[in-house]
């Protein structure tokens, strides 16, 4: 359904419906939806404000389960520290982890 509401797929477009749904599956322990809360929190669309810490938090939740494009993520906020202290160390870390998850931006940013 959050996929539904943030893209107006059969259903008016709503950021704040798309969130909420996205953050309960997040809470069920879905990548995806923690990776998708993320980008909102990083963002703040759906929201009164951004807050790049709470998307760091969910971003790598989602890279510890296997999402390549959480881990991506959460190298770029560590790598330009983005509302999070910036660690060129750790960022490179998700980007190594990100890249052999086959996400080929990363590769491309190790290389």
């Amino acid at each position: 359904m959050g996929v539904d509401y943030e893209k107006g797929d059969g259903v008016d477009q709503d950021d704040k419906q798309a969130f909420h749904y996205f953050r309960q599956a997040c809470d069920l322990g879905l990548p995806d939806g923690c990776l998708r809360t993320g980008f909102f929190y990083e963002t703040g669309a759906g929201m009164a404000h951004k807050d790049q810490k709470q998307a760091a938090v969910l971003y790598r939740l989602a890279c510890a389960a296997g999402n390549a494009n959480a881990c991506y993520s959460v190298a770029v906020l560590l790598h330009q520290g983005n509302g999070i202290p910036k660690d060129d160390g750790e960022a490179a870390i998700f980007f190594e982890k990100a890249c052999s998850l086959h996400f080929d931006t990363a590769c491309g940013v190790i290389r």
